[in-house]
């Protein structure tokens, strides 16, 4: 499960990217207002902490520092998934860069810039959408002085739990398309990025039939449960305490029950360590830029 400073990464990668020319007007608007709401003390001390000092060190110094404070955080479940995720993304990016530098950085820039043709980075958007989502639930969980209501907790978890599964969404293109580059393969990279998120993990899949590894990152998302949620059919049951997912297969609707444990221990967290991976990996390989090409590949298998 997420921890305070955990989800502070989003604030410090969106903050810190605010210096790329290119990027459009309406979104460093408001990465000018996240950064002022952060430097408040807004999201807690730990971001604050991390947008003041963004202003007195170098960029890659920056982002190493954000990284070495989340190896030292002891507090979130699962961190061996993100750690996971990110050691096979970076070994992605270094045989995409090997082989294409060029298209391999125009791809890695998607996350800024939008896929081509589309209007505007629906990644940086979905990415504030869950993170706003995961601060309402945080903030909807009992306390000492709020001892919370768990209709309104399981609603906002399921909220958290459909975003993250959308922004799952449009990060996969991303890697598929990394995938493709890394192998000499053609592709439509707007093709990939606009269909529904089914034929999203097929053709994810498909691209790493020969190394299976790389099925770990759509592993963690439940494929009935992904179905249930991507047609709002998820809802929490307050008498029984459990959760109530409808999901569609081939000739019928099935009916599935989740104890809240399970779905806050096994499911929930999911989305969020495929996040996490992914922008801890694009913080990584801007701090590593100024490696050569050979020191990225030996810090890619290091972590391992």
């Amino acid at each position: 499960m997420l921890t305070v400073n955990d989800a502070t990464l989003y604030q410090i990668l969106i903050i810190s990217i605010m210096g790329v020319s290119n990027i459009r007007d309406d979104i460093k608007k408001f990465l000018e207002e996240m950064d002022d709401l952060t430097k408040k003390g807004i999201f807690g001390d730990k971001p604050k902490m991390h947008a003041l000092l963004k202003e007195k060190i170098d960029l890659n110094s920056y982002f190493i520092q954000i990284f070495l404070d989340w190896l030292k955080d002891k507090r979130q479940i699962g961190k061996d998934n993100v750690h996971k995720t990110i050691s096979l993304l970076l070994q992605l990016y270094f045989n995409a860069i090997k082989n294409n530098s060029e298209k391999s950085i125009e791809i890695l820039g998607y996350f800024i810039d939008g896929f081509p043709d589309v209007n505007e980075s629906e990644i940086v958007k979905h990415l504030y959408t869950w993170y706003e989502s995961l601060n309402t639930w945080r903030n909807s969980l009992p306390t000492g002085k709020n001892p919370g209501d768990d209709y309104q907790v399981a609603q906002n978890s399921i909220t958290v739990y459909q975003n993250g599964i959308e922004l799952v969404g449009k990060i996969l293109p991303v890697i598929t398309c990394l995938r493709k580059v890394s192998l000499n393969q053609d592709f439509d990279a707007k093709n990939i990025y606009q269909r529904y998120l089914g034929p999203k993990i097929e053709e994810f899949e498909e691209s790493f039939n020969d190394n299976t590894e790389y099925l770990f990152i759509t592993n963690l998302i439940d494929k009935k449960l992904r179905n249930a949620v991507s047609h709002l059919d998820v809802r929490y049951d307050r008498i029984r305490k459990k959760y109530i997912c409808i999901f569609s297969t081939r000739n019928k609707r099935e009916t599935n029950h989740i104890p809240a444990k399970d779905f806050l221990t096994k499911y929930f967290p999911n989305p969020g360590y495929v996040i996490q991976g992914y922008i801890f990996s694009l913080i990584l390989i801007v701090a590593l830029a100024q490696s050569r090409i050979a020191d990225f590949g030996k810090i890619a298998t290091s972590l391992k």
